[in-house]
């Protein structure tokens, strides 16, 4: 928890600099050409200037990461309710949010750093919980090839146990008719209705991160996150 705070307030701190950085650039030139120029040569430059960051904020929203969009706020409190939404919490879409927030400030429009931060403390959250984002992987790419055989193994073991189930059904049915007492078992079935299957394996790429894999604890590292973003800010 305290490697989240410090990181969220790195993360604060490097965002103000940056605002107040392209800020008082674009003050400063707009006083000196006020000075030594016409003032109509100032008005077009802070225009245009504010522009341009207004068009780069814009840019890498609309084209590199949508999910970054917006404050943010919505998509995490979705995600703590308990919807999928993939990507949110990706470094690609922590690196957009932090450079579009940064530009989108520091050009002049009504917004702020606030719910952006909020956004990115819960990414902070995220990633500190599980060492890696909960969903989409780091740059939101695709899942591994073996992550998916995996799930597909996991469908045909599924599938093969089902069949096994219908089949033990049917020789109880056979048995009652028959009047018999033999019974089907088949190899690898629980011998009892009510005996469960052995637990699978937990997964050999978990790490030290195994304890935090379920999900309440990626809700409380992300809630964590999201209220050190909000001291932040």
């Amino acid at each position: 928890m305290a490697a989240i705070g410090m990181a969220v307030g790195v993360t604060g701190f490097g965002l103000h600099l940056c605002i107040h950085g392209l800020s008082v650039l674009k003050h400063s030139v707009t006083r000196w050409l006020v000075a030594h120029t016409h003032i109509l040569v100032a008005w077009l430059f802070n225009l245009s200037y504010s522009l341009s960051l207004v068009l780069v904020s814009t840019y890498l929203v609309v084209n590199v990461s949508p999910e970054a969009g917006g404050a943010g706020v919505a998509e995490v409190m979705a995600y703590l309710n308990g919807c999928f939404l993939p990507r949110i919490f990706s470094a690609r879409t922590f690196i957009v949010k932090f450079f579009s927030a940064a530009t989108a400030v520091a050009s002049g429009l009504p917004v702020g750093p606030e719910g952006p931060m909020v956004h990115m403390g819960a990414i902070i959250g995220a990633g500190f919980s599980q060492g890696r984002p909960p969903s989409g992987g780091w740059f939101g790419q695709a899942p591994p090839l073996a992550s998916r055989g995996g799930a597909s193994q996991r469908a045909g073991e599924g599938d093969g146990e089902g069949e096994r189930g219908e089949r033990g059904r049917e020789g109880e049915r056979g048995e009652r008719r028959g009047g018999g007492s033999s019974a089907l078992h088949l190899p690898g079935t629980p011998e009892r209705r009510g005996d469960s299957p052995a637990p699978p394996p937990a997964s050999a790429d978990a790490g030290p991160f195994l304890r935090f894999r379920n999900p309440k604890d990626k809700r409380d590292f992300v809630t964590a996150g999201a209220a050190a973003g909000i001291a932040a800010a």
